[in-house]
């Protein structure tokens, strides 16, 4: 479980970070705010410390660090001009800052930070809009091209606001950072980069001219309520594009947990491949946000690479300490991942790459094939006679191989203890073309039924069908075999070899239905 403090947590935006921390399943220990509003943390963390001083919070930090607890991710949400400092605070106690926009107020400020992110510390922002996906939708829509945008955003605000610290142009940004700066990152997420800009600033207002990459976008914002197009104190909204108008008033209140998912989903690039069509041209492709670590492995036999992987991975590992790890492909990279996980017993899933040739001299084409049988049982007959089904899943549980048996609603609620079997691996039913590919990749079927004869049938595979007689004559022919408990354990499962399967197993039947009714 990841331990998170934050910093500023009586603000509008901090609630939204603490439901974060509670949907990526993490624990927050620590909270610091001169304000004690903040009853709404005992919904979610009735435990986390607080405190109204920074030196007091201060202590805290160093207290857990000394004790080997230091804090996995400090939050920011105290007021602009107080970015900077908050975040080399929570730099000194820990290897990950997130922190709200705008990052800091000043140029100089981003660069100095920039020099901080060395070794493993990293710095993060919400960029939720992002994540909106009227917004990712229009980013595919705009790869190329141009087009002109208009901005239009008035929110009304009270007496209250120039005697805050939002009114201070030197403690907020201005009207431009507090109130635009998620329209201009959304803008150029979708646009590109900005190449000159024009803008005029009033106390109450921000107007100017943009000029994207892909786009021209003119704006206004303003807190005055007498630019508001109506007499009600609610704020007006107006996005238009190339003469469209853009509606997205819904779907906001999940991104901010979508937003930690990402950050705390730590991507891992060893470089094995370094030529850039075969390394990082996907990551452009795909939008997938740049590795946290490169390992800088390049090129070498199988065991040197291999060999570093695993040294250059388990340091990552340690250092983040993951919950799980998630190895792509069959490369040697995906080996080293593995490897490095086990022995320090993370827990380990795989995402075959998906690229197959059919070419049975390739390893990754026989990797995981023919290792396991898969079994259905719904009959009544079958499963609902206790010492029937007791002693199927137990010859079952005696195979060579692992059985992958989806679970029935009939099946699942007469299985009185699953753990019984430690050689079936019980799962949740499955979609018809999930379940056809275990079929295709398996070693053989048992069942009791009509359809599953067929479909191993098609794919070659030798069937024990547990029934006295079956409405699929022709798969008797084609490896299947009826049968009861006790053939289970003699039954030998190899691929069977059928010259050609009967006539109208073509895969053309919706083609000759179409045909037939004209």
């Amino acid at each position: 479980m990841k331990t998170f403090a934050l910093i500023g947590g009586s603000g509008y935006i901090a609630p939204r970070h603490v439901e974060a921390i509670k949907h990526v399943g993490g624990d927050l220990i620590a909270v610091l705010d001169p304000y004690d509003g903040i009853g709404y943390i005992d919904k979610h963390f009735p435990n986390a410390s607080y405190f109204k001083e920074t030196e007091r919070f201060d202590r805290h930090l160093d207290r857990l660090t000394r004790k080997g607890k230091a804090v996995d991710y400090i939050i920011i949400c105290s007021p602009n001009y107080l970015h900077d400092s908050h975040i080399r605070l929570g730099l000194r106690y820990s290897d990950n800052v997130i922190c709200e926009k705008p990052l800091v107020l000043k140029h100089e400020h981003l660069e100095s930070l920039r020099a901080l992110e060395v070794g493993n510390k990293k710095i993060y922002t919400i960029l939720q809009l992002r994540l909106h996906p009227i917004i990712q939708k229009l980013k595919e829509e705009w790869r190329e091209g141009w087009t002109s945008v208009q901005l239009d955003y008035i929110t009304p605000r009270g007496l209250w606001y120039k005697y805050s610290w939002k009114g201070d142009k030197e403690k907020s940004g201005g009207i431009a950072s507090n109130i635009g700066v998620h329209f201009f990152d959304m803008l150029l997420y979708i646009f590109g980069n900005c190449n000159a800009h024009e803008v005029v600033n009033s106390p109450t207002s921000s107007i100017g001219i943009l000029q994207l990459d892909r786009a021209s976008v003119m704006f206004k914002l303003s807190i005055d309520k007498e630019d508001l197009p109506w007499d009600e104190w609610k704020p007006f909204r107006k996005i238009n594009i190339g003469g469209d108008d853009l509606e997205f008033s819904e779907g906001f209140t999940e991104l901010h947990k979508l937003s930690y998912e990402k950050i705390l989903n730590v991507i891992v690039h060893t470089d094995q491949h370094y030529d850039f069509k075969m390394s990082k041209i996907f990551f452009q492709d795909l939008d997938i946000p740049e590795p946290d670590y490169h390992l800088g492995i390049e090129s070498g036999t199988h065991g040197e690479q291999t060999g570093k992987g695993i040294i250059e991975i388990e340091k990552v590992l340690k250092n983040i300490k993951p919950d799980i790890v998630i190895v792509y492909g069959d490369v040697n990279s995906t080996l080293a991942g593995a490897i490095a996980a086990a022995k320090i017993n993370i827990p380990i899933y795989h995402i075959e790459s998906g690229c197959r040739s059919g070419d049975l001299s390739m390893p990754e084409e026989v990797v995981n094939r023919d290792s396991y049988y898969v079994c259905t049982l719904h009959r009544p007959f079958n499963v609902d006679v206790p010492d029937r089904l007791y002693s199927i899943l137990s010859k079952l549980n005696s195979l060579d191989k692992q059985v992958i048996l989806p679970t029935h609603p009939r099946l699942n609620k007469n299985i009185i203890d699953k753990s019984l079997y430690t050689n079936i691996k019980f799962i949740d039913p499955l979609g018809y073309i999930d379940f056809i590919s275990y079929i295709k990749a398996c070693s053989g079927v048992i069942t009791d039924s009509g359809g599953v004869q067929c479909e191993a049938a098609f794919f070659k595979k030798s069937t024990l069908t547990l029934r006295s007689s079956t409405e699929h004559l022709i798969t008797l022919s084609h490896g299947n075999q009826l049968g009861d408990i006790e053939d289970i354990n003699s039954l030998t499962f190899k691929n069977i070899i059928i010259n050609k399967l009967p006539p109208v197993w073509d895969g053309n039947a919706s083609k000759r239905i179409a045909e037939i009714i004209g």
